[in-house]
Order: structure tokens, then C-alpha cells, then sequence
């Protein structure tokens, strides 16, 4: 129906963060100095491919999941403190655009960046650290311009990616790269950035820290539910479409829609809207989303829509399928 907004916020695959003002910066100099050292870069068979970070001294590396996934060698990290060191994906957690790295441990102890406790604020400054165009050993700054969890459309697997919002202007080459606190603790990963008539804007994504802590703690790939389809709200959509619809209808549409996806197997259409998930009433893409993503892989949702030419609202029920599958 060509209605599709995917292009207007997609997770930018070189990522995101805004030049550091001359007003005095927010994480404390010795903070900041562990941070410049725990900030690794990522070549890919010998390429920039986005920053990352050290998470454990174990050898744990964090960076952003669009960069290496489906990469099984010519991944290494470099950095003044570890040289340049082969390295390996241990775990996925694409509904996060999150991936952990392992490398050999060193003579010297690695420095480590450690996890905040609690997600930011709205309104909190950050650092971010990195490499960026080819420009090393970054250091650009953001507010929390949102701090609860919001979907965005990550192009790198067609579905969406869990992640607060930064209001920073991020250049690419900072995927992966640690958002950090005063106190130098991380609470978020640089995975995107917002965009608008394919340029990017002063939002930038990141994935939060309770998804980080998970994915250090299993160090496993975290399998994410998925419907297998678009999901736009409503009030984005063309007006000749929201007329063809009961007067006050809320929702979103189920664009566009992936062959051989869950959504598809289930009947839905790309003019199908979403009212309800599991009885609950749907306004928002997170509305749905967060509910989807409490399940499991194979587990089965009961979502109550309609159409412009089915405009009586009934229940179907979508087996899920899974990020990436």
C-alpha cells in the first residue's frame, strides 16, 4: 500500500551521539579516562565496523548486535590498552541490538566499565565514547530525552529493537559504544539513530542497561519473540485510510508484512489494525510490543482487529516466531 513508515526511524547501522559542548562535560575526568580505556573498536576482516567496550575482565567485550552478527571470523578489537586481539560473538540479543564478544585474556588486567543499577532519568546528562568517521578516542555528550522503553525498526533484521532515547546527533562508527553516567557507570549501548525523509535527526537509541546486565549474566543468545511484521500506529497513517475505518478507531497497522511470518500465517493483512492484544486495548506500537515481548518464541498471543472492509472487531491467535528467524 506503500504506507509503510519503517524508513522514518530506523536504527542507523553505524550509529549515533553529539559532539561535546564547550561547557563543562559530564562524567568526572577520572571516569572518563576509565572509559576511554575500557572503549575498544571493532574491525570487521580489517574494517571499522562500530566501537564496543569491556565489560568483564574476563575478556567480555559489548558492542552492537548489527555489526557482527552472522560474522563467524575476521572480527577483532583494537585498542591502546589491549593491541589489536582476534575475537569471537558468544551471544545475540537482537531484540536489543546487543552482541557480546569474547577475546583473550591479556598479561595486564583489562579495564572495566561497570553497569549502573538503575536506568537514567529524563533529562540526565551522558558521555558517549568511541570512534566515529574514522576519528578516534571520542568523547560526545546527550541528554535522556526519554527514559522508558520505546520499539524502533532495526534494518538489520526487519523487526524492532528495545531502547530508550538520547537527544544527541550521533555520527556513524559509534554503534556498540557505551552511554555512561557522572559517575562513569553504564546505562545504555549506542545502537541508532532516528531518522526523517532518510536523514538522521538529534535522537539517537540505545539499548538499556537491564538488557546489557541479562546478556553478561547468561552469556547465551537470548531468543525475542517477534509477530514477523510492521507495526505502525495509526495517527501515521494517510487520512483516506483512517476514514475507510470506524470513527475513533485506535491501533496499529500491520505493515509491512514479512512471507512466511507469524503475522501472515495468522491472516493478517497490511491493512489490518490491532485494537487489543490479549484484552487489552492497543494505542500504541509499545502497547503491543511489550506484551509480545513477555513471551517466548512459539508461545501463541490472542490479538483482537479489524479492516476497512472487516470493520466488526474479532480475535486471532499468532504463533509467535523469533527475531532474526
Amino acid at each position: 500500500m506503500g504506507r509503510s513508515l519503517l524508513a522514518a526511524a530506523v536504527l542507523a547501522c553505524a550509529s549515533c551521539a553529539a559532539p561535546e559542548a564547550a561547557r563543562v562535560s559530564v562524567a568526572s575526568p577520572s571516569s572518563a579516562a576509565t572509559a576511554r580505556r575500557a572503549t575498544v573498536e571493532v574491525l570487521i576482516d580489517g574494517h571499522l565496523g562500530g566501537t564496543g567496550w569491556i565489560a568483564d575482565a574476563g575478556g567480555w567485550v559489548v558492542t552492537a548486535a548489527h555489526g557482527v552478527a552472522g560474522w563467524k571470523s575476521g572480527i577483532e578489537v583494537v585498542s591502546d590498552v589491549l593491541g589489536r586481539r582476534p575475537a569471537e560473538v558468544a551471544a545475540l540479543d537482537l531484540g536489543h541490538d546487543l552482541a557480546l564478544l569474547h577475546v583473550s585474556e591479556g598479561e595486564r588486567p583489562f579495564p572495566v566499565l561497570s553497569l549502573s543499577s538503575t536506568p537514567p532519568p529524563v533529562g540526565e546528562e551522558l558521555s558517549l565514547f568511541g570512534t566515529a568517521l574514522f576519528r578516534h578516542d571520542l568523547r560526545l555528550t546527550g541528554r535522556v530525552a526519554r527514559a522508558q522503553a520505546a520499539f524502533e525498526p532495526l534494518s538489520a533484521t526487519g523487526d524492532y529493537a528495545r531502547v530508550f532515547v538520547v537527544a544527541a546527533a550521533v555520527p556513524p562508527g559509534l554503534s556498540g559504544g557505551a552511554w555512561v553516567d557522572r559517575s562513569g557507570r553504564v546505562v545504555g549501548v549506542q545502537s541508532g539513530v532516528v531518522t526523517h525523509a532518510g536523514r538522521p535527526v538529534a535522537l539517537a537509541l540505545a539499548a538499556p542497561v537491564d538488557a546489557v546486565r541479562r546478556l553478561l549474566e547468561e552469556r547465551a543468545d537470548i531468543p525475542t519473540a517477534s509477530l514477523g511484521c510492521g507495526l505502525e500506529e495509526l495517527p501515521s497513517q494517510p487520512a483516506g485510510f483512517i476514514a475507510r475505518l470506524p470513527a475513533g478507531t485506535e491501533g496499529v497497522v500491520s505493515v509491512p508484512i514479512r512471507a512466511n511470518s507469524p503475522a501472515r500465517a495468522a491472516g493478517l493483512t497490511e491493512e489490518t489494525v490491532v485494537i487489543a492484544v490479549e484484552g487489552v486495548l492497543v494505542r500504541r506500537r509499545e502497547d503491543l510490543l511489550s506484551v509480545v515481548r513477555a513471551r517466548r518464541p512459539g508461545e501463541v498471543v490472542t490479538l483482537t482487529v479489524l479492516s476497512p472492509r472487516a470493520p466488526t472487531p474479532r480475535e486471532v491467535q499468532v504463533r509467535l516466531g523469533r527475531v532474526g528467524g
